[in-house]
């Protein structure tokens, strides 16, 4: 009993903490944004195929405009340099997804009793290895550091570059392990350079272009054409620099509505077979891929920062403390909805709906365990929101 009073004391003085806060807040937010969401599709105001098309908006145009303009800023503001911490955060994102898919495999699927090389199988791996890297990330970050400009600066920064490794990891790794494969009828008449070509889209999506882009023209003298640094000189093509901006802009809210919308869809779908031995494995695989996400994950990426630094690849805590922060916030996000479009894709609509329906408990479930590692990460690296 005086354990458990102790326990539920520490809970309370940690949430009441301005990092605890910032956390709460952050989270706060994004469940109204869910209670909007969930109204726009009860009352129809939004539909499946509008998701869709603003999904594919918010990936292909505002996404990437978003992503290019900060690390144009960001680079810019480092006087067109880009330090060695930065340049390892896309190896991290690759590193820390694939131990992941291996630890899932080999040792947490099939210790809560499930088959990894059935399709089920294949499908939770995935849901464990990978989290949702694009949309929450910001949203927490503009949630937490709306009120310092230089510290979301930072953060927009760090989450840029991980999606740098993360996304093409994505996009080339999961259609593999779900067998997912794409015709190849239409590429047997193209000519080597075309084959090259299209390959290559899987390694350069449009967020990854967006970072290219801008760390393209951060580093040429072409950045003090587009954005100015201080008042007192003005960038003759500031106005193109201002209309990416205002359109990545809308990338957050869209996203975080796209979100919300997609679980709310999904909490709208009915299990097949709902009988006591399909509930028991539904909650088999939540376990699983809670415990993925939310205790081995930030382990595994704790691991990863702490080898990094023993062989002096990044700085040190103190050194780096948003690098830090943005790593150990991506391995805690829950798993991310892709897998659901790949299962579409695929042709597995009843997978693909019983996807959906499992990801809307996760993300229902993540609050409690999301907001006590963010708050603990912000208080162990000292950066006060």
């Amino acid at each position: 009993m005086t354990s458990t009073t102790t326990t539920s004391t520490a809970l309370v003085k940690m949430l009441q903490s301005p990092a605890g806060a910032a956390a709460g807040k952050a989270m706060g937010e994004l469940c109204v944004s869910g209670v909007i969401g969930a109204g726009c599709v009860t009352q129809k105001l939004i539909t499946q195929e509008m998701v869709r098309a603003l999904s594919r908006a918010i990936y292909t145009i505002l996404l990437p405009c978003f992503i290019g303009t900060n690390i144009l800023k960001t680079v810019s503001s480092q006087g067109g340099k880009l330090s060695r911490s930065s340049l390892c955060v896309p190896l991290v994102a690759v590193a820390q997804s694939a131990l992941l898919f291996l630890l899932a495999k080999h040792i947490l699927i099939p210790l809560f009793g499930l088959d990894p090389d059935s399709d089920e199988g294949k499908v939770l791996s995935v849901t464990c290895c990978f989290g949702n890297a694009g949309v929450l990330p910001f949203v927490f970050a503009e949630s937490m550091f709306r009120d310092n400009a230089s510290l979301l600066q930072r953060a927009y920064s760090q989450v840029s570059f991980f999606s740098v490794g993360w996304s093409p990891f994505f996009w080339s790794f999961v259609p593999k392990v779900l067998q997912i494969s794409k015709k190849q009828d239409s590429n047997q008449n193209d000519n080597l350079l075309q084959r090259i070509l299209q390959e290559s889209k899987v390694f350069f999506p449009p967020p990854v272009m967006g970072v290219v882009v801008g760390l393209l023209l951060g580093l040429t003298p072409l950045s003090p054409l587009l954005l100015s640094l201080d008042a007192e000189t003005k960038a003759p093509l500031a106005v193109v620099y201002n209309s990416f901006q205002n359109l990545g802009k809308a990338a957050s809210p869209l996203a975080v509505l796209v979100l919300t919308c997609s679980l709310a869809f999904g909490a709208g779908k009915k299990l097949e077979n709902g009988t006591t031995t399909s509930r028991a494995a539904f909650f088999q695989k939540w376990a699983c891929v809670s415990v993925a996400r939310f205790l081995v994950s930030p382990l595994v990426m704790l691991g990863i920062l702490k080898a990094l630094f023993a062989v002096h690849l990044i700085g040190s805590p103190q050194e780096e403390p948003m690098l830090w922060f943005v790593c150990l916030l991506q391995s805690i996000m829950p798993p991310a909805q892709n897998s659901v479009v790949l299962l579409q894709v695929a042709g597995k609509s009843e997978e693909a709906s019983q996807m959906a329906k499992f990801l809307f408990s996760i993300y229902a479930t993540s609050m409690i365990p999301i907001v006590g590692l963010v708050t603990a990460s912000l208080d162990s690296l000292g950066i006060a929101p």
